[in-house]
């Protein structure tokens, strides 16, 4: 009994088609660019994250359309946070609406609890690379922070 043609070049047909999918992979992958650090904070067991709405890496600026993630806080209550250590090594900050609310941090992890109890926007600044000449932020991860008892 003979083989029909069309079994017999099934095989290569999936051989091929296996090909053809990992060249596109591949080339996808390829096209991509490398994600910006993610920062998270928590809060009450609540975990939010986001990637950095802007973030410098190697003399380039990265600019992102991030919507700030919402955590809500007790009164009081302790805001984790977390960065990574490529953050941490450069060195960061907190601001709370319009102020300044910590001196330099290079942990990766900062507790800090509220002064206020007003809803705000809570970002997180990256400090400029070591040896940068800028006195601008490298990095801003926004958040924002609602109070509720």
């Amino acid at each position: 009994m003979r083989t029909p043609h069309l079994l017999r070049r099934l095989p290569f047909r999936r051989l091929a088609a296996a090909l053809a999918a990992a060249v596109v992979v591949g080339l996808g992958l390829s096209g991509c660019e490398r994600p910006t650090p993610l920062v998270t904070m928590e809060s009450g067991g609540h975990f939010v994250r986001t990637n950095a709405a802007q973030y410098e890496r190697d003399g380039t600026v990265i600019q992102k359309s991030v919507s700030p993630p919402h955590i809500t806080v007790r009164p009081g209550s302790a805001i984790n946070i977390d960065v990574p250590t490529s953050v941490a090594d450069r060195g960061y900050f907190l601001v709370l609406g319009r102020e300044r609310v910590t001196d330099k941090i290079s942990e990766t992890h900062y507790r800090y609890v509220p002064a206020k109890n007003t809803p705000a926007l809570l970002v997180v600044f990256a400090l400029p690379e070591a040896g940068s000449s800028s006195d601008q932020a490298s990095g801003s991860w926004p958040f924002l922070v609602t109070f509720k008892p």
